[in-house]
C-alpha cells in the first residue's frame, strides 16, 4: 500500500509537470506563429518593392539610353 501511495503523489506531480509544460509549449508555439507570420508580411513588402523597384530601374535605364542616344545623333548630325 505504502509503494501505491508513492506513485500517486509521484503520477501527480507527472501530470502536474506535464500541464505546465503544455502551457508553456502553446505559448511559445503562439508566439512562434506570430513571428512566422509577421515574417511573412515582411517578405511579402520586400518582394512587392523588389518587382516595382526593377520596373523602375528598367524605364530608367531606357531613358538614359534614349537620352544618350538623341545626343548622339544631334551630335554626328
Amino acid at each position: 500500500m505504502a509503494n501505491d501511495d508513492g506513485w500517486s503523489k509521484y503520477a501527480e506531480k507527472v501530470l502536474a509537470e506535464l500541464k505546465r509544460h503544455d502551457g508553456w509549449l502553446a505559448s511559445m508555439d503562439e508566439k512562434l506563429d506570430n513571428h512566422i507570420t509577421h515574417i511573412e508580411h515582411r517578405l511579402t513588402k520586400i518582394e512587392s518593392y523588389q518587382k516595382s523597384q526593377k520596373w523602375i530601374l528598367g524605364i530608367l535605364f531606357s531613358m538614359v539610353i534614349g537620352i544618350f542616344g538623341m545626343m548622339f545623333v544631334q551630335l554626328v548630325m
